[in-house]
């Protein structure tokens, strides 16, 4: 029952896709108060057919706070990896008048990709530019990913991290993840003075869970088997 179990959820997602009637955001928005109206200086953007919705909660002197909805879709590729969705932050306005931080307060993550998460990784590659603020994000809940761990420091400082790693848990194909929902938020720190226009990336990728890898591997060893016949 199990194994059986296991090849239904690692399955194609084409017909789940199909029973989810998400609704595409714009790919681009300004992250400005709803209510004051105040400008962050920050510009988010998205690929086109990626399901995220970004919503500002508020803008203060030092912070744009955030809400982020994302429908994670695409199936376990050849590599074993499960397809990221990659947000692109760039600096709109004079340094003066852009804020140094930008704050996810909570996020609802929806699993459409046809295999359970076994856990998931925010990641800001390396520009040097934009870090995670690890004391400030100590908070931030991974739940129900137990272990949450960051690495990739900035030279000469361990509270600047590029990378933040959750596991021991599981999200369920079909289920919706909800990071920081309840407790801690997640803080990005941006170094303004690198650039004329500061910019950087955070690729948000479900670690899918080992058996479904293993599954899929199996598959894929008989499909290469059967076309050498």
């Amino acid at each position: 029952m199990g194994r059986s179990f296991s090849m239904k959820v690692c399955g194609v997602v084409a017909g789940a896709l199909g029973m989810f009637g998400a609704v595409a955001s714009a790919d681009t928005i300004q992250l400005v108060d709803p209510v004051t109206g105040a400008d962050s200086g920050w510009q988010a953007s998205f690929a086109d057919g990626d399901m995220v919705t970004l919503v500002v909660d508020a803008v203060t002197d030092n912070a744009v706070f955030i809400q982020k909805f994302v429908d994670f879709q695409g199936p376990i590729g050849p590599s074993g990896l499960l397809p990221a969705v990659n947000i692109d932050f760039v600096q709109t306005a004079s340094d003066a008048n852009t804020v140094p931080t930008i704050v996810i307060v909570d996020e609802v993550l929806t699993n459409l990709q046809g295999a359970d998460w076994g856990g998931f990784v925010w990641t800001i590659p390396d520009k040097g530019e934009a870090y995670f603020n690890v004391s400030d994000s100590a908070g931030f809940s991974t739940s129900p990913f137990g272990n949450a761990e960051f690495s990739q420091f900035a030279d000469g400082d361990d509270n600047l991290a590029s990378q933040l790693l959750a596991t021991g848990g599981t999200v369920a194909d079909g289920e919706t993840y909800f990071p920081g929902a309840g407790a801690g938020e997640l803080y990005i720190d941006v170094d303004l003075s690198q650039a004329d226009v500061t910019s950087f990336v955070l690729k948000e990728r479900p670690v899918p869970e080992p058996a479904c890898v293993a599954i899929l591997a199996i598959g894929m060893t008989m499909m290469r088997r059967r076309r050498n016949r």
